[in-house]
């Protein structure tokens, strides 16, 4: 969310220098330009009972952002994904005239679809990133523009293997595999140990193995610490994330937006996903697809192994990413397989559509024209 933000920020003030905007986010979206009411990172998470503790935050937040608005009167209020919240948001600033934008949707395509029609109440206009998300929101009465996903406007490597590598003090020339454990320090709390073990039992197959982990830019410096005592022979990488994805032969990467992002790249990866065993349980009653990793969804099919809770073990992470590296013809096959998620994806631009839209709902002008209809594959019109 907060590079979502960040990027529609930019653009934001690109169509009108004089823009002033405020709002929630990080350190990307303060860079970008955005006055911070409050940063979330540190109540950032994932799970039923795991939210209930930020609880009591998140609506002295919630009064806050209203008393702000009302004060302020923003001419839009822009949401990006975080339903719980946003649609209380939304809400408030429907009673109050002040038009919604949602960027970045709720996932009513995989749990909560009666949310769309809630969402279609609340929001003047919904700015769809995933194609198949546009029949959705339009069936529930919303007026839907499909801006295209704007990761592909942001994953973009800088540097190429043969000069990434031995910046990092490693050989281009040996096997190279990456390791995402997410982006909030919940989820590398529980998904970086056992990948650093199945990296090692990795290293004792793949002669001259080497291994890189990019942390996130929300993710403490304590466990780029911790790392060098647990598997010195990862080497923790800061801000360069797409380039070490990019580089890689193989990665094994959690749940979220990096699966995307490994996507647009080509790389061949390994999903893995781990949640209190009290969440995972009331997620498999409510969620409704039956694919996790977000390529998956985009393909309707299985492209990426997926290893959820026990199947997230060292030794099942290492068979499967061994599987990659030693099956040149697999490896080959998924890469035709990401691009083709990557052609569904829309064409980039997203972020400037996007902020083209929300300018347009501020000053009350129709944004239809804006908008991208999906056609086949990923083409518009």
């Amino acid at each position: 969310g907060d590079l979502y933000g960040a990027r529609l920020a930019r653009e934001l003030l690109t169509l009108d220098a004089t823009v002033s905007l405020f709002g929630i986010g990080s350190s990307l979206m303060r860079e970008a330009g955005v006055q911070l009411l409050y940063d979330p990172t540190s109540i950032s998470a994932i799970g039923f009972a795991e939210v209930l503790q930020s609880v009591q935050t998140l609506r002295r937040l919630l009064r806050r952002c209203g008393a702000v608005m009302q004060e302020q009167r923003p001419d839009v209020l822009v949401l990006l994904d975080f339903p719980e919240f946003n649609m209380r948001l939304a809400h408030i600033a429907q009673e109050q005239g002040i038009p919604v934008v949602y960027y970045i949707c709720p996932s009513v395509w995989a749990w909560r679809r009666g949310r769309a029609k809630k969402i279609a109440r609340l929001a003047d206009c919904v700015c769809a990133v995933f194609p198949f998300e546009v029949g959705l929101y339009q069936g529930a009465g919303a007026r839907v523009l499909f801006v295209g996903h704007p990761l592909l406007d942001i994953v973009h490597p800088r540097t190429e293997r043969a000069a990434l590598l031995p910046q990092l003090q490693l050989d281009a020339d040996k096997p190279f595999f990456a390791l995402l454990p997410g982006s909030r320090e919940q989820e590398v709390s529980s998904l970086l140990p056992p990948m650093l073990a199945a990296a090692q039992l990795i290293a004792q197959e793949v002669p001259g193995a080497q291994f890189a982990v990019p942390f996130a830019h929300t993710v403490s410096r304590q466990w780029q610490e911790r790392l060098a005592h647990t598997f010195p022979a990862a080497v923790p990488v800061k801000g360069r994330t797409y380039d070490v994805l990019a580089a890689a032969d193989v990665a094994i990467v959690a749940s979220g937006t990096v699966t995307l992002e490994a996507a647009i790249l080509g790389t061949p990866m390994v999903m893995v996903y781990k949640l209190a065993s009290s969440t995972y349980h009331i997620a498999k009653i409510l969620v409704k697809t039956p694919y996790v990793a977000l390529p998956n969804v985009v393909a309707d099919r299985e492209i990426v192994r997926e290893l959820l809770q026990q199947e997230a073990c060292p030794e099942q992470m290492a068979a499967e990413t061994l599987k990659l590296w030693y099956d040149k013809g697999k490896n080959a096959k998924m890469r035709r397989d990401l691009a083709r998620v990557k052609a569904r994806l829309g064409q980039p631009g997203a972020p400037a559509r996007a902020a083209r839209a929300v300018m347009a709902v501020a000053r009350g002008e129709d944004f239809m024209p804006f908008g991208l209809t999906p056609i086949g594959d990923g083409g518009s019109s």
